[in-house]
């Protein structure tokens, strides 16, 4: 029996990084949004305040990769976890 799942991982075709998150219609317009009031924002700001907003956004974006990366293991142990006490593994 193929394990089309398995083979996947074998040959780095899982890409959850990349792949875990499609937006929907409602985000779409969410960033649309926060992109147009930050370009706003943007137009207004000095040059020393441009490189404040670009070193705050910088840090930004880490932290929100921290945090993926992290819901990412939670929901994968999770995943795990409930496999198991499906085969009667676990408690």
């Amino acid at each position: 029996m193929k394990n089309h799942l398995l083979e996947e991982f074998w040959y780095g075709n899982l890409r959850p990084f990349n792949d875990a998150y499609k937006p929907d219609e409602e985000t779409k317009k969410l960033i649309g949004c926060i992109v147009e009031q930050h370009e706003r924002l943007e137009e207004t700001l000095t040059k020393e305040q441009k490189e404040l907003l670009d070193r705050f956004d910088k840090a930004f974006d880490e932290l929100t990769e921290i945090n993926d990366r992290k819901i990412f293991i939670y929901g994968f142990r999770l995943g795990a976890q409930m496999a198991l006490a499906m085969m009667g593994v676990t408690e």
